[in-house]
């Protein structure tokens, strides 16, 4: 039986999960396996910036957890959203981790030999075990797209007490505190960008991720705020708001000409996210409609398999040396897909329901 929390579940915006983890799979694998998509206008520049998925990602998971915990204003059970989240994302990251470590393995054997490539690979895969890799770039290298657990890591981490801190605020210090904290990180990563070569490495440092999160509880905020008071609900605020999201998108291109590396545009594009998370979870619009039936639910649900199980995928597709075979790209797209759909259903929710059967709050006497 679903708790309350669980019952809290706005469709649509898990529905658009998928269509992030998609934009990501093909920023890793489709401009190797599927150039002729970018015959498409526009499209090889679509593609490119796939990596901004991973920004909404962190937003939404700010706007989640505070929708869910924090809006009847109650405590939360650490220790039981500690495992929660554990037993929400730690099994598959386990099982992902395992499959494409052999890769990894292999590829250094041939670079480095087989002695080195037994400790390089021994060390990456513990820091991963750890979820530590994305506070030193050189500990990636398993699955790469997993370093955003390691983000994700830190804000469940800090929740619990971060997040109820700021709700307690007033709205406007909440807004202000949030809106100072993106300036704050853009600042530094601008002037990062004009004195570090490899500024990659410094980005993915899970700090600097953390105005997108605190933005998502901001916006869990708003929407809450909004839906008691009936404000996004007025056309003209509707309109303004998919102006708004047009407006963003349409800069993009201009973005992309100034920004030192296209990570920036993940932080960049923080308003953007937060729009479309407010549009899709305040007003059923046409598209929302679609957004909520359950086979798109489904492929929101299994979307968190898509984004981890593209890589090891593709490495076998690599290992069958299918990678150039244009034709064989939508049979890659499927099997991943059907991948995560079949690791969501069999997988990923036992492992969920069995590990939180473990769990075990002490008595109150």
């Amino acid at each position: 039986m679903q708790t309350g929390k669980e019952q809290k579940k706005i469709a649509a915006l898990t529905s658009l999960r998928f269509f992030a983890a998609l934009h990501v799979v093909l920023y890793h694998t489709a401009g190797i396996s599927f150039s002729v998509l970018f015959a498409i206008p526009m499209m090889e520049q679509l593609v490119s910036i796939g990596n901004i998925a991973v920004g909404f990602f962190f937003l939404l998971s700010g706007f989640i957890l505070s929708y869910v915990y924090l809006q009847d204003k109650q405590t939360i059970d650490v220790k039981k959203f500690y495992w929660s989240r554990i037993a929400r994302i730690y099994p598959l990251y386990l099982l992902t981790l395992i499959l494409d470590t052999p890769f990894l393995f292999l590829s250094r054997v041939h670079t480095y030999g087989l002695r080195s490539a037994v400790i390089k690979t021994s060390a990456t895969f513990l820091s991963n075990i750890l979820m530590i890799q994305a506070w030193y770039g050189r500990l990636r290298g398993i699955d790469n797209p997993n370093w955003s657990l390691c983000v994700e890591a830190l804000f469940y981490f800090i929740f619990p007490l971060v997040g109820i801190f700021l709700w307690r605020l007033r709205s406007r210090t909440l807004y202000l505190f949030s809106f100072l904290s993106w300036i704050f990180v853009l600042a530094i990563l601008v002037h990062l960008g004009a004195r570090t070569p490899n500024l990659e490495m410094i980005y993915k440092n899970p700090l600097l991720q953390m105005p997108l999160f605190l933005a998502g509880i901001s916006v869990a905020r708003i929407q809450l705020q909004s839906k008691s008071e009936g404000v996004i609900r007025s056309a003209g605020i509707r309109i303004a708001l998919i102006l708004a999201a047009l407006g963003m998108i349409a800069a993009i291109p201009f973005l992309l000409k100034v920004v030192p590396v296209e990570d920036l545009l993940i932080l960049l594009l923080l308003p953007l996210y937060a729009v479309i998370i407010l549009i899709f979870s305040s007003v059923k619009y046409p598209l929302a409609r679609i957004l909520d039936s359950t086979w798109m639910v489904l492929l929101g649900e299994a979307s968190y398999g898509l984004y981890l199980f593209h890589i090891p995928v593709y490495h076998v597709w690599i290992a069958l040396h299918w990678e150039h075979t244009q034709a064989l790209y939508p049979m890659y797209l499927a099997v991943s897909i059907l991948v995560s759909i079949v690791s969501f259903k069999y997988f990923e929710t036992p492992m969920r329901l069995w590990l939180m059967s473990k769990f075990r709050p002490k008595p109150v006497f």
